[in-house]
C-alpha cells in the first residue's frame, strides 16, 4: 500500500502535530509581538484604507493635503504640490482677471494651443512672462468718452515674441465716459471701490488723463470754427520685454529698466465734424496722418498711464512704471498741454494727470494718495478640480481596517509560527515528537521505543527520518514466519 501511496503523482494529504515551544517565554514574547503589531497595523491601514476619493474645487493649482500620517512618510510619498488638480482650460472669448483685479480681460487669441486644437491650459503659473504689447484709444468728444484696448502678450519663459509652444494675447477693454449709459465696468468698480485701493486711485488718474485729452480736443475743435476733428483713434505699440527678461539680464530688450518705454503710433485716424475719415479709407496710397503736438502730448501721457496700470495688474515689477516709482514722473509724464492750432497766444496748459500724481494729491476732494506697489507676479483667477482624499464614514472605515489588518496579520502570524517551528525542529530529533508522544512514556502509539529510535537501538537503528522508520518497518514485516513445521532448519 505504502509503495502505491509513493508512485501517486499527487502528495499524500497530511495534517500537523502540535508541540508547545520548549522555552516558556517565547509565548508571552509572541502574544506581545502579536498585540503591538495588530496596533501597528490598525493605524498603518487607517492610513491605507481609510481614506476614500472626492473631488474639491480649489482656487489654487498647487493645493495640497496634510494628513497624521504624512510625518512618517518620505517625502515623494506625501502629496505634493501640483499634484491633485486637474489643469484649467481657457477657450477664445473666456474671462481672464488676476488676483489684482483691476482690469477685466479676455482671452483673445490662442496661438500654439496647448489643450486640444484651441484652448490653453493654465496650471496656475504666475504672469511673470507676460507684457503689454498695445494700447488703442478711441475718444469722441461727441460723446466725452474714450475707449481703449489694451493687449497683453503671453509666451513659455525665454521663448521670443511669436517663437514659443504656446502663446496667448489677452483684451481688456474699458471706457471713461461723462455719460452714466456709457459707463464701462471697469469704471463703475473704480468710482464703487473703497477710498485709496488702487483702482479707486487709477481710476481717478485715468479720468484726468481723459479731461487732458477731451480738453484739447475741444479746444482744437473750436478754433476750427467747429469744423475740425471731433474723434480720433490712435494704435500705440510697445516692445514685449516681460520681466522675466529684465531679470535675466537678457538682450533681447532694446530699452532697458532704467529707461522709459517709447511708443510707436502705428496707425492714426481723424473724424472730421463733417463726417470725413482721415486717412480716406478708401485710398490706401495715401501716408498715415499724425497727430497735432497739442493732441499728441496727453494722448501719451494717457497711453503710459494705461500702459503702467496694466504692468500692475499682471504683476510686473518693472523699474520704469510711472505709477509706482515716482522718480520716472518726469522722464514719462508731460506736464503742459501745447496751445492748439490756431490759439498760438493762449498760454499752455497744465497737465491735470502730471500735476496730481507729482503733487500725489488727488484734485478733486485733495486727499493724499497712497503710494502704489506691485506685491509680486500676478496669477489668473481660476478654478481647478482638485481630487483629494476625505476620511470614510465610521462604519466603512472599521470594516475597511479590520479587513485589512486581519489579511495582513493571519499572513505574518502564519510566517511567524512557519519560522519558529523550523527554528525549535533543528534542535535536535527530540524537538520533531508531538506532545502525545511524551505522554504515552516515549513510545509511539504502535509500541515502538522511540528512545531507542534517538539513540539507534531496536527496531529503528539506522533509522534517520520517517522515511527510513518506514523502511525499516518494512523489513521488519517482510522476515519469514515459522510454517506449521517449525522453522526451516
Amino acid at each position: 500500500m505504502l509503495s502505491v501511496l509513493r508512485s501517486r503523482l499527487l502528495p499524500a494529504l497530511e495534517y500537523p502535530i502540535t508541540r508547545e515551544f520548549g522555552s516558556p517565554g517565547v509565548t508571552a514574547v509572541a502574544y506581545t509581538l502579536g498585540f503591538s503589531t495588530i496596533v501597528i497595523l490598525c493605524l498603518v491601514n487607517v492610513a491605507l484604507v481609510g481614506y476614500e476619493p472626492t473631488t474639491l474645487f480649489q482656487s489654487n493649482f498647487n493645493a495640497t493635503q496634510h494628513f497624521w500620517y504624512h510625518s512618517f512618510v518620505p517625502s515623494f510619498a506625501s502629496h505634493q504640490a501640483g499634484k491633485k488638480c486637474d489643469a484649467h482650460v481657457f477657450n477664445v472669448g473666456d474671462s481672464l482677471v488676476t488676483n489684482a483685479s483691476i482690469f477685466e480681460w479676455r482671452l483673445d487669441r490662442v496661438g500654439h494651443p496647448n489643450a486640444a486644437d484651441s484652448g490653453f491650459s493654465y496650471k496656475g503659473e504666475n504672469l511673470d512672462n507676460c507684457d503689454v504689447v498695445q494700447v488703442a484709444i478711441y475718444g469722441d468728444i461727441r460723446t466725452w468718452s474714450i475707449e481703449t484696448n489694451l493687449y497683453i502678450y503671453c509666451s513659455p519663459p525665454g521663448e521670443r515674441f511669436g517663437e514659443g509652444d504656446w502663446d496667448i494675447v489677452g483684451l481688456a477693454n474699458f471706457g471713461l465716459s461723462g455719460l452714466p449709459a456709457r459707463h464701462t465696468n471697469f469704471q463703475r468698480l473704480a468710482k464703487s471701490a473703497r477710498q485709496n485701493s488702487a483702482i479707486s486711485v487709477i481710476g481717478e488718474l485715468l479720468a484726468l488723463a481723459a479731461i487732458d485729452i477731451g480738453s484739447q480736443v475741444w479746444a482744437a475743435y473750436e478754433a476750427s470754427a467747429f469744423t475740425g476733428t471731433v474723434a480720433y483713434s490712435i494704435v500705440g505699440d510697445f516692445e514685449y520685454c516681460p520681466p522675466s527678461w529684465i531679470r535675466s539680464n537678457t538682450n533681447s530688450c532694446t530699452t532697458t529698466s532704467k529707461q522709459p518705454y517709447p511708443i510707436s503710433f502705428s496707425s492714426v485716424s481723424l473724424i472730421l465734424a463733417n463726417n470725413t475719415i482721415l486717412p480716406e479709407l478708401t485710398d490706401a496710397s495715401l501716408p498715415n496722418i499724425s497727430l497735432d503736438k497739442a493732441l499728441e502730448v496727453p494722448t501719451i501721457n494717457f497711453v503710459q498711464l494705461a500702459r503702467a496700470a496694466a504692468l500692475i495688474d499682471i504683476g510686473s515689477k518693472a523699474s520704469n512704471n510711472l505709477l509706482t516709482n515716482l522718480d520716472f514722473i518726469d522722464q514719462i509724464l508731460y506736464p503742459e498741454l501745447p496751445p492748439v492750432s490756431g490759439t498760438t497766444a493762449a498760454p499752455s496748459a497744465r497737465s491735470q494727470l502730471y500735476d496730481a500724481w507729482k503733487t500725489q494729491t488727488s484734485p478733486l476732494n485733495s486727499i493724499h494718495y497712497p503710494s502704489l506697489a506691485v506685491s509680486g507676479p500676478s496669477t489668473l483667477q481660476a478654478v481647478f478640480i482638485c481630487h483629494f482624499s476625505k476620511l470614510k464614514g465610521i462604519g466603512s472605515l472599521i470594516v475597511s481596517v479590520l479587513v485589512a489588518t486581519l489579511s495582513m496579520f493571519s499572513s505574518a502570524w502564519g510566517l511567524a509560527l512557519i519560522l519558529a517551528a523550523y527554528a525549535a525542529k533543528s534542535k535536535g530529533r527530540q524537538a520533531n515528537y508531538c506532545d502525545g508522544h511524551q505522554d504515552c512514556g516515549g513510545r509511539n502509539p504502535e509500541g515502538h521505543d522511540m528512545q531507542a529510535r534517538d539513540e539507534g537501538e531496536g527496531l529503528f537503528a539506522g533509522a534517520s527520518d520517517k522515511w527510513d522508520e518506514e523502511a525499516v518497518q518494512l523489513k521488519a514485516d517482510a522476515k519469514p514466519s515459522p510454517g506449521p513445521e517449525g522453522p526451516l532448519r
